[in-house]
């Protein structure tokens, strides 16, 4: 599998910082334009999630400290790892985004699979 093909420490920080493509879509906005601040209504607009899910996930990206927070008309977001092992991660993911795109959003479309097939197994009879 293509996949495969991510060092570990790549793998590790994506299964524990980015959930969905949609996710990995606003990682990648913020690290193709690292010093700019955005909202959650640009970086809607530019990563094609709605307001909502697009405030959701700098939020949690915010929370998980990825992001400096600025509060003006709006709050604002900026990639911002806060701490040098973080920032090694980023930069490393960076590498493989500009080099490899494709991998890393078919490591992300793989996981959302995974994860739609683990809810559905939730549902299911099973005999005893």
């Amino acid at each position: 599998m293509v996949t495969d093909q991510l060092p570990e420490e790549v793998r590790a920080f994506l299964a524990a910082y980015v959930g969905s493509i949609e996710e990995l879509t606003v990682l990648m906005a913020l690290i193709d334009v690292d010093a700019r601040w955005w909202d959650a209504g640009t970086m809607a607009a530019h990563s094609g999630t709605t307001p909502g899910d697009a405030r959701r996930i700098l939020e949690a990206y915010a929370s998980r400290n990825l992001l400096d927070i600025r509060i003006s008309d709006d709050v604002r977001y900026r990639l911002r790892p806060g701490t040098p092992e973080l920032e090694e991660a980023v930069h490393r993911v960076a590498a493989i985004y500009r080099t490899s795109p494709r991998t890393l959003f078919q490591w992300a479309a793989g996981r959302a699979h995974r994860s739609v097939n683990d809810f559905s197994d939730a549902f299911r009879w099973r005999r005893r």
